[in-house]
Parts: C-alpha cells; sequence; structure tokens
C-alpha cells in the first residue's frame, strides 16, 4: 500500500529538453531553404496560364500554376536552380 512519489521535476525536464531538441531542428532547417514564386504567361498573348507544371529538374519538388498563373515552390534547399515549365499545347522551357 505504498506508492512511489513521483518526481514532477523528472517528468518535465526530459519532456522539455525534447521539445527544445525538436523546435531547434524546425527552426534550423526553416533557415536553409526558400521558396520560388512566379507567374506564367503566353508569350504571344500576355495572358496568364492556368494549369502549367513547374518542376526543378533532378529534384522531386514543383507546383502547378492556379487560375491566374501565379506558382510558388516551398521547402527549395539554398541554391541556384532551373526551372522546367510544361503544358499540353505548349513547347517545355526550361
Amino acid at each position: 500500500m505504498f506508492q512511489k512519489r513521483i518526481d514532477k521535476k523528472g517528468i518535465l525536464l526530459p519532456f522539455f529538453l525534447v521539445a527544445l531538441f525538436i523546435i531547434t531542428l524546425y527552426n534550423l532547417q526553416a533557415a536553409e531553404t526558400g521558396k520560388i514564386v512566379g507567374v506564367v504567361k503566353d508569350a504571344g498573348t500576355n495572358e496568364p496560364l492556368p494549369g502549367v507544371n513547374m518542376m526543378i529538374p533532378g529534384t522531386t519538388l514543383g507546383g502547378a500554376t492556379n487560375l491566374e498563373g501565379k506558382y510558388f515552390i516551398l521547402n527549395v534547399p539554398v541554391g541556384t536552380y532551373e526551372l522546367t515549365a510544361s503544358m499540353m499545347g505548349y513547347t517545355k522551357v526550361t
């Protein structure tokens, strides 16, 4: 009928350290990535093109344009990249 006394400091300290570690990792990752944004328009009419696939060759990163021709690609590691735009009825452009 003896109950073991639980030390609250002993429980909270490991939880705090794990939470601090996760937050630190998230902030480090956030500092090393960026975002690519842009607008795709028809060269002849200057009209925005919806549904264009925008990809970074050699990666799995990419996105598609919305109805206004705007796109964004998140979590891009810092560096210099080429983008490839492709859409049915148009020539693929890098």
